[in-house]
């Protein structure tokens, strides 16, 4: 069987499929696309909208291992501390080699710790109508975790972008897990290569829900406004957003109500038969979601402070 090609190249490794382009409308009169912002508009007015990507920072796993791994390495100090205190003149090599890999366990767990509590608690993209740009902020990091870590703004011209869907599997020895993602992609204006992405959503447990954002995104383009009517997310941090998330059925708020109209008939089986089975998992993560978001900054767009800033 013929594998099946992104119409995008370079393509993406993680290509799932392919949304329609920017500049298609969505079918309404005939059962087609369903437009809808779910729980990430910002605001919106004629000439801008702006969506929240706080969703796709995924930092509560990040936080865990990182200081699950600090925690087991403090547990075992007083047994590293007596290693090292001994002759080890005979084994002195083996010994510069476990001095190396417990820094760079250190480092890696400073490095998930750092990411997860400073990248920026929001990093929103706006569509301009007026302009036909879409701007993003952006933060870039290296794997230095005690380096320099900074907020940079991305631009794309509407003209030149598409969309696409990623999807992640994997398998931990114990759960399969599946998250889907909304990639914007920018063109060459020359060759229609694509020359830069960015992940407008990530770590979505239900693929038609980032459909109906791309559906909602093109018509806004067009149409401005006037056909859509859409509430912004609430401002602030909460705890049962947090742990909600992966459980629209139980959230009563605004949010919830929204992200259960997004939902189709796969959305609702993988909600039941793969996110209640392993609450277990996704209730602890959620919990450190929230830690983290509480201690991260929040980025100003250039227009607000002058400059940008976190």
């Amino acid at each position: 069987m013929t594998r099946k090609l992104s119409r995008l190249q370079p393509q993406n490794q993680y290509w799932y499929e392919d949304l329609p382009a920017r500049d298609t409308l969505p079918d309404l009169v005939n059962g087609g696309e369903t437009p809808h912002i779910g729980g990430e508009l910002r605001c919106v007015d004629e000439t801008i909208l702006e969506i929240s990507r706080t969703s796709s920072a995924q930092r509560g796993l990040a936080l865990i291992l990182g200081i699950g791994i600090l925690v087991g390495l403090a547990l075992i100090s007083p047994f590293l501390v007596e290693m090292y205190t001994v002759d080890i003149g005979d084994f002195l090599l083996p010994a510069l080699i476990m001095a190396l890999m417990l820094i760079a366990v250190v480092c890696g767990a400073c490095f998930l710790i750092r990411r997860a509590t400073r990248t920026p608690r929001d990093l929103p993209i706006r569509f301009n109508r007026t302009t036909g740009s879409v701007q993003v902020l952006d933060y870039v990091i290296n794997m230095n975790p005690f380096g320099r870590w900074r907020i940079e703004l991305r631009s794309f011209n509407w003209n030149q972008v598409e969309a696409e869907l990623v999807k992640i599997a994997g398998y931990n020895g114990k759960t399969y897990s599946i998250r889907y993602g909304l990639v914007l992609a920018g063109l060459d204006v020359h060759n229609g290569m694509v020359r830069d992405r960015i992940a407008l959503v990530s770590g979505a447990g239900y693929p038609n829900c980032l459909r109906q954002l791309w559906a909602f995104i093109r018509i806004y383009m067009h149409e401005g406004v006037s056909s859509q009517i859409s509430t912004p997310q609430s401002d602030g941090v909460s705890l049962g957003r947090c742990i909600l998330a992966d459980y629209p059925f139980l959230d009563f708020t605004e949010d919830g109500k929204r992200r259960r109209a997004a939902m189709g008939g796969i959305d609702w089986i993988v909600c039941f038969f793969v996110m209640v089975p392993l609450f277990w998992i996704f209730v602890p993560v959620s919990v450190f979601e929230y830690i983290a978001l509480v201690l991260a900054p929040v980025a100003k767009w250039p227009d607000e402070r002058g400059g940008l800033q976190a």
